[in-house]
């Protein structure tokens, strides 16, 4: 969810004039060293928490762009918001705010100069219908901070070692362990027999008893990531103790390895400690229950966080921060700064950021393009298109079948066992479609395609009339890499009511579809001179309708639109999952 949708920054630093929009809710932000990236971090954590960094307020004649000078000073901050998720809610308390802010408001906050050379704050609100911000007054002001105050904002530099990190935030686990404790002591209360009052020791057991459970439960989650990361651990816990008198050192974390020992965090390697770390931090920040609705949103930005990681660790902290698709996770934005592509690969939106002549230039593009871009830049590693995802790659003939399979997964409510892609699409506009340009692809690449993990197969897709020899030869190019293979649509599948004249995939659509086709004159439809099925088409008007209606499809289909197709994408998700379970039943 992009609860930050837009920003806005003028003379901070070495921002000058900065409009960025469309922002995600994973954001990867890519630059050379002192390129001005982290300063768009800095700019947020000024705007919500009225500082510069953690314990560092504006100096506006030193953070102010281009210091030197003796003219009028004033940098600006502003910040779109999208509210529009039902997950977001104002509540009775703030229902001042709701009216005043809506749930799209732009927030413009100033810092200046009075006469007397005192740094004065402004808020003010833009205002539609006339096309300008407002300035606010002092009781709208509170009014909006009481809004802010709704979405906590937390920056973490790169310079903060994880260890520092986790002693930072053992009160504030205490405390929602402890609230935890007490609300599960309540109910349970009730249940303790009336002649154990007396009992002391038995009550202590059940406190502590309880305690150890409730910090069980709070953990595993984080366990479990941090097993999932790193094969040397066994588990992660949280030290307790077992007596009135360990109250005072509640709340160590404990990692106990594969061998079985347990030994302290601090004790561990940085990575290890970096993951953790940010796992808890998640933990705490997202525990939305423990605010009494006070909050509602999180958005984290996040100073270079593969430092410390090697490369598996690296790849798993990418896919917590921008991959997580809990309940709580709606509720969550990330701002990430980085010299790694497999954060940028991990990213729903990419942020390159070039010092030009002293001032930061930001340029959004999609996070496969500045991957590319990036390492013809020298600020990350080449990686080969073969590489970029992770998990099973679905390659599809054209980018109309990407798009009209994409719908009818899409319609099923299902997810693709992998990552849907035509040679457009997977290497970028230099490359076409169909049959021929894919088969050369893979012969030209036939190394990296035969490097890629066994849980990472390629399933080549190909239209239900290409032909046996054909097939063959994809079947012998991807036969080195053990689960990667190459399937046919099986025609049987396709919409009865078309013929063979409808090659490739949009023999899959529904008649409904190729009727509306033929009336807007995309398709010249005919019928048989007996009957009125099967219809055929001019192969002509097909190829060259293709884009257009695999674009009207995916925009105004419905679910009886794509039935053929949804019977495609099962045989499409059964033959990688055969494939996976045969590897996963031979090792």
């Amino acid at each position: 969810m992009s609860y930050i949708a837009a920003l806005v920054v003028q003379n901070f630093r070495s921002l000058k004039n900065i409009h960025l929009e469309e922002l995600a809710a994973a954001n990867a932000i890519v630059g050379l060293n002192n390129s001005g990236k982290s300063n768009l971090l800095r700019a947020l954590n000024l705007f919500f928490n009225d500082e510069v960094e953690p314990g560092r307020p504006l100096d506006l004649a030193e953070d102010h762009y281009g210091p030197w000078g003796n003219r009028k000073k004033q940098i600006s901050v502003s910040v779109g918001f999208d509210l529009s998720s039902s997950v977001f809610s104002f509540g009775k308390k703030f229902k001042a705010a709701e009216q005043l802010v809506g749930y799209e408001p732009l927030i413009r906050r100033t810092w200046s100069f009075d006469r007397r050379r005192t740094m004065i704050s402004r808020f003010a609100l833009y205002n539609q219908n006339v096309g300008a911000f407002r300035d606010l007054e002092d009781d709208e002001v509170r009014t909006v901070r009481s809004f802010l105050g709704l979405i906590k904002f937390r920056y973490i530099p790169n310079h903060i070692h994880p260890s520092t990190m986790l002693e930072e935030e053992q009160g504030e686990l205490q405390r929602i362990l402890l609230r935890k404790l007490r609300s599960r002591l309540a109910k349970r209360k009730q249940g303790i027999e009336e002649g154990r009052r007396g009992e002391e020791r038995t009550a202590t057991t059940l406190i502590f008893g309880t305690l150890r459970n409730v910090a069980k439960r709070a953990i595993q989650p984080i366990s479990e990531a941090l097993k999932a990361a790193n094969p040397e651990i066994e588990s992660v816990e949280l030290e307790t103790g077992e007596t009135l008198d360990d109250v005072a050192i509640l709340l160590g974390h404990f990692v106990k390895t594969a061998g079985g020992e347990t030994l302290p965090v601090d004790l561990q390697g940085s990575g290890v400690q970096t993951h953790l770390a940010y796992q808890t931090i998640h933990f705490l920040d997202t525990s939305f229950e423990q605010f009494f609705g006070t909050r509602q949103a999180v958005v984290w930005g996040i100073e270079e966080p593969e430092s410390f990681l090697h490369t598996r660790l690296e790849s798993y902290l990418a896919q917590f921060l921008f991959g997580n698709e809990n309940v709580e996770d709606k509720r969550f934005q990330v701002f990430c700064t980085t010299h790694s592509d497999i954060f940028v690969r991990h990213a729903d939106i990419g942020i390159l950021v070039q010092l030009v002549n002293g001032e930061s230039k930001c340029e959004t593009m999609k996070p496969r393009d500045l991957v590319t871009e990036a390492s013809s830049l020298g600020i990350s590693r080449f990686v080969h298109a073969l590489y970029y995802d992770h998990g099973p790659l679905i390659l599809v003939e054209g980018a109309s079948d990407k798009l009209l399979l994409g719908k009818a997964y899409d319609a099923s409510g299902q997810r693709p066992r992998g990552k849907i892609h035509s040679l457009e699409t997977l290497c970028g506009s230099r490359y076409s479609g169909g049959v021929e340009q894919t088969l050369k692809y893979l012969k030209e690449n036939h190394r990296a395609l035969k490097s890629r993990p066994l849980d990472s197969p390629i399933l080549v897709v190909l239209d239900w009339e290409v032909k046996d020899k054909v097939v063959n030869e994809f079947r012998k190019i991807l036969s080195d890499h053990p689960t990667s293979g190459v399937l046919r649509c099986d025609v049987s599948l396709a919409n009865p009511q078309l013929d063979e004249s409808f090659k490739g995939i949009e023999r899959y659509l529904s008649t409904g579809i190729i009727l509306h086709a033929d009336r807007q004159r995309w398709l010249r439809i005919t019928r048989p001179l007996d009957k009125e099925y099967p219809l055929s088409v001019d192969r002509r008007s097909l190829k060259k309708a293709k884009t257009l209606l695999a674009n009207y499809v995916s925009e105004t289909a419905t679910n009886d639109d794509v039935q053929y197709l949804s019977k495609l994408t099962l045989e499409i998700d059964s033959a990688i999952s055969s494939r996976l379970s045969a590897q996963e039943g031979s090792s």
